[in-house]
């Protein structure tokens, strides 16, 4: 058996120990290697979180310097020059931005419109159709430059596209509480309504739905037998035949017959063509309200008679496009008629109420 005091045990003791301490040394140095590793990555880190941490306090500074800088330019008294559906429109920022939470509201916040298309002019381009944006922002005008409690803010269906607007407005986030639903049912049905009365070469057929003018080139007009001067009728047509130019309008129905009808001072209407000709008063005042004569054969037409309001309305359901004329009750005094005139050979005209 080995003695203790053997110097082999002792130099094997002490080897021992040796490979220990450099062992447990080892495991320092590894373990100091990790720190630094550690200390290194969370240092990186840390250094992230500062940099993230500085863009986002940058990027908020920024911010707050555009919000004051637009705050400065940008005021509800900005002109906006918009083309809706190829017709050039003008309106103020107030009136677009007026209710809140619409997509109009957002999209002229003044953060949005260098991203929104423009035509070749620099007016902002919305694809809508320039008959609804038009009622949609003449009633948003009222409501701007008149003071309207928040439940009488109710909007208006245009005759003839009632749905169509509804359907527009809803699009454009505009809230149901702005909608009269019950307002279509205030226009009546002219369902009654025949040609009767003419004047020239004009022929009747389909028990006085339709006029047509015969084969000659010569002045004629014919008159509805509705009488209206009361509510608000409509009165639907079809152009079924036209050659160059149609004519359909309102006359008191006291006034002579007479082949030019439309020059009467109590004759208001819309001759259909290039010439863009509307009667007021009897006289010719070319592209009136926008008016561009776009009416052709086979479109169906609605004339609307406002007798509350003393105006009447053409609207083309082809185009989507409405006219209006106010009628001067001096000069067209109640009770209004139908009136229509025609020139050239078979040119044919049918009421479709």
């Amino acid at each position: 058996m080995a003695n203790m005091g053997d110097p082999l045990d002792l130099e094997t003791l002490q080897n021992k120990m040796n490979d220990v301490r450099m062992a447990f040394d080892n495991s320092l140095v590894k373990l100091e290697e990790k720190k630094k590793t550690f200390d290194v990555e969370m240092k990186q880190r840390l250094d992230d979180i500062q940099q993230q941490q500085k863009q986002l306090n940058d990027e908020k500074t920024k911010f707050e310097q555009e919000k004051q800088q637009m705050q400065k330019f940008i005021t509800n008294n900005d002109i906006i020059y918009l083309n809706v559906g190829g017709e050039k429109i003008v309106t103020s920022r107030g009136t677009l931005t007026l209710v809140p939470g619409t997509l109009l509201s957002t999209m002229f916040s003044g953060k949005w419109e260098d991203n929104i298309m423009k035509d070749k002019d620099g007016y902002i381009f919305l694809d809508y159709s320039p008959a609804l944006f038009k009622c949609l922002i003449d009633q948003l005008r009222e409501w701007n430059d008149t003071v309207f409690d928040e439940e009488e803010k109710v909007f208006g269906l245009p005759a003839g596209f009632e749905q169509q607007f509804q359907i527009f407005i809803q699009q454009l986030g505009f809230d149901s509480k702005y909608v009269n639903k019950s307002a279509s049912s205030n226009i009546q049905e002219s369902n009654q309504e025949r040609f009767n009365k003419l004047v020239g070469k004009i022929e009747l057929a389909d028990n006085g739905k339709v006029a047509r003018h015969d084969a000659s080139v010569t002045q004629s007009e014919v008159r509805g037998t509705g009488l209206y001067s009361t509510g608000i009728h409509r009165i639907r047509l079809k152009m079924e035949k036209v050659v160059d130019w149609v004519y359909v309008g309102i006359i008191n129905h006291s006034a002579p017959a007479h082949e030019h009808s439309r020059t009467s001072t109590s004759a208001y209407g819309w001759l259909s063509g290039t010439r863009k000709y509307v009667f007021i008063k009897g006289q010719n005042n070319p592209g009136y309200d926008g008016y561009d004569g776009d009416i052709c054969e086979n479109d169906a037409v609605d004339l609307v008679l406002n007798c509350n309001e003393f105006k009447i309305q053409l609207l083309n359901k082809r185009t989507s496009k409405q006219y209006e004329i106010p009628i001067d009750s001096q000069a067209c005094p109640f009770p209004w008629q139908l009136n229509v005139n025609l020139y050239n050979p078979n040119t044919s005209v049918r009421i479709l109420s």
